[in-house]
């Protein structure tokens, strides 16, 4: 399949293929094949529940919002060399014990999943020919212990999760022939 250098979503649907591969080939990976969506954080909570009517899998899920301002562009270069930056939202996001403690949660869930798939998708991104990444990917991790609570301590999602939250700053994207 081509790519369609403006298209961020499906660029990221690309990234999430590749570290599928590599999951399935990294020793101590206990999390199964990655389940790729985007869209807003309503339609995250939406798409969970929907998935538990029809009993499809839901995670591990990588999910991409995509609304404003995440997916604003912002165009970099020269017409013959256009490329753009976005500065996207990204959640990792899984299944977990809703009696476990922070330190169970953190053996049991970050450590054989949501950690590899964090670095298999930074992986990705490096090797992916539409991101420009001859720097460091800049980004902040934030690593959420029982995903999806509000401050009344109520689950607004429909399940338990654990995930991390990627917050990528200025992402390059190319155009290649």
């Amino acid at each position: 399949m081509g790519t369609n250098w403006q298209y961020f979503p499906e660029l990221v649907g690309e990234v999430v293929a590749k570290a599928n591969i590599k999951l399935a080939n990294t020793v101590g990976y206990t999390g199964g094949a990655l389940v790729y969506e985007y869209g807003t954080l309503i339609e995250l909570a939406k798409v969970t529940a929907l998935r538990n009517s029809i009993s499809a899998q839901k995670y591990p899920l990588v999910w991409l919002v995509w609304e404003r301002p995440e997916n604003l562009k912002k165009f970099v270069g020269t017409d013959a060399n256009k490329a753009y930056q976005v500065s996207p939202l990204i959640f990792i996001a899984a299944n977990t014990d809703q009696n476990y403690l922070s330190s169970e949660r953190y053996d049991a869930i970050f450590k054989p999943v949501l950690i590899p798939i964090y670095e298999a998708l930074l992986a990705a991104i490096k090797s992916h020919r539409n991101f420009n990444t001859k720097n460091e990917i800049a980004h902040t991790q934030y690593e959420h212990f029982f995903w999806g609570m509000n401050d009344n301590g109520q689950n607004v999602l429909t399940d338990y999760l654990d995930a991390i939250e990627l917050k990528f700053e200025n992402l390059e994207i190319i155009k290649t022939c």
